[in-house]
């Protein structure tokens, strides 16, 4: 990995992951990422990340390719993550993680049923699962 990125990845403006792909990039390019990094205020995911590498490979990366796929916008991470330890403070120990999502599930079903219509648009768990 260039200087330029290394620090990048040091200064936590950038991930390992996606170092880890760009370390196989010609130095040349890798400059011309650091510097998109640097322009766009935005440092590649690491699908982003493979993206770059797999057109340098190609042969086909630029200043404008790069800067194109930096410049896109990243998907939001939508997932939550709600330790057991939590959990078990309302479940208890013996409730298995399905039986959980099940609970919690039907809660918020329960609970949306009772918003202001206009807040109820998202179909149901039971009709998703259908």
């Amino acid at each position: 990995l260039v200087p330029e990125l290394l620090d990048k990845v040091d200064d936590k403006k950038m991930g390992f992951m996606p170092a880890v792909e760009l370390s196989y990039i010609k130095p040349k390019n890798q400059r011309l990422i650091a510097v998109s990094i640097d322009g766009e205020q935005a440092s590649p995911s690491l699908a982003q990340a493979k993206r770059l590498r797999e057109l340098d490979k190609e042969g086909k990366l630029n200043g404008d390719v790069i800067d194109g796929i930096l410049s896109e916008q990243k998907k939001e991470d939508r997932g939550v993550i709600i330790s057991t330890a939590e959990l078990e403070k309302y479940f208890g120990k013996e409730v298995t993680p399905a039986k959980m999502k099940e609970q919690i599930m039907s809660l918020l079903d329960d609970w949306k049923e009772k918003q202001p219509p206009e807040l109820a648009k998202a179909p149901k768990k039971q009709e998703l699962d259908k």
